[in-house]
């Protein structure tokens, strides 16, 4: 008799391998971009051309490719989800993860600090031709045991749109993002429980955001960024030890610590052991975290790292099915 169907585990497995060369991409697309962007290295007519030609095709054909990768990705974690669910229609009732009968297959939100770090490299920002209009806010709802929670995902500085050079001079200072605070205060209800999850600048957003108080924030997680002082909310900072941002003085030393410097006492701070070599910083500031997550949920589940397992506790809280997502616009707009 033939088999009918789908192996879900290779299903799974694939579909996580797609995951994987999309961050791989998206990094070196965005290490390229940045280098390409650089009129300090190149200047004049054939600079021109080549940024322009980069432009329209290159970058055009780099992130189609990722399009097609992230959507082979969902394509095959549906068809997981589908044949799992016609395998437990046919062998046994399907219970959801609050102990609940399930109605529907939900997404379950991130496990550990890689899939945090995957999902701020999939969070729509201004330096994608395909969401240039789109500020690097995500936020899903979690439902966790029968209650509503909160993650926002916030991306880091590009070229242009919402998260730019002028607002990283902004966040460092400890400004707020008002139209975005707003749609975020918009889309969560008051009092609800939030984690706050930065890459570089969005993690200087994210700290910005708690020490404000205008959320009820519970967790903070940050890649590559600063870390502010005058704020004690649980939170996991992952540093590159060879990450030019992480490693310079930051521009206002009152409020924020370079280095892995801290005067907070929930919060822990990670550190990557020194590099042999590094190109100014920057390559290690925009490919080297997703290795630090690893090795991180690595010494996490293992209990490798009292620190490491400990701090992770705050995570497992928002742990549960995913029953929205809003992705934020530069203007602040969205909705569920």
């Amino acid at each position: 008799m033939s088999a009918v169907g789908a192996d879900v585990e290779q299903l799974r497995a694939t579909s996580k391998h797609f995951t994987q060369a999309v961050e791989k991409l998206q990094s070196a697309v965005k290490g390229l971009n940045t280098i390409a962007s650089n009129q300090s290295i190149w200047r004049g007519r054939d600079a021109d051309q080549f940024r322009a030609e980069w432009k329209a095709q290159s970058l055009t054909s780099l992130n189609a490719a990722i399009n097609a990768l992230k959507e082979g990705a969902d394509a095959l974690r549906r068809n997981a989800d589908q044949q799992e669910a016609a395998s437990q229609a046919d062998g046994g009732a399907m219970t959801a993860s609050n102990g609940g009968a399930a109605s529907e297959c939900y997404e379950q939100s991130a496990d550990g600090l890689t899939d945090l770090w995957k999902e701020i490299q999939e969070t729509p920002n201004g330096w994608d031709p395909s969401g240039p209009d789109m500020s690097g806010y995500r936020v899903q709802r979690v439902m966790v045991d029968g209650v509503e929670k909160y993650i926002v995902y916030i991306g880091g500085t590009v070229l242009a749109g919402n998260q730019n050079w002028g607002a990283n001079v902004s966040a460092i200072s400890g400004r707020l993002d008002q139209a975005q605070v707003e749609a975020l205060e918009r889309l969560i209800p008051p009092g609800a429980e939030v984690m706050l999850v930065g890459y570089s600048q969005g993690g200087i957003d994210a700290q910005n955001i708690a020490g404000s108080g205008r959320l009820n924030v519970k967790q903070i997680v940050t890649f590559g960024s600063p870390i502010r002082n005058d704020i004690n909310i649980p939170a996991i900072h992952l540093q590159d030890s060879a990450d030019v941002v992480t490693s310079s003085s930051a521009v206002n030393p009152t409020l924020y610590s370079s280095g892995s410097q801290s005067r907070n006492d929930n919060v822990e701070v990670f550190r990557s052991k020194p590099h042999l070599w590094t190109v100014f910083g920057i390559g290690e500031h925009i490919g080297g975290y997703g290795g630090m997550a690893e090795d991180w949920d690595s010494a996490a589940n293992t209990k490798g790292d009292t620190r490491a397992s400990s701090s992770a506790e705050g995570l497992k809280a928002f742990q549960g099915d995913i029953v929205g997502e809003v992705d934020i616009d530069a203007n602040g707009q969205g909705s569920w």
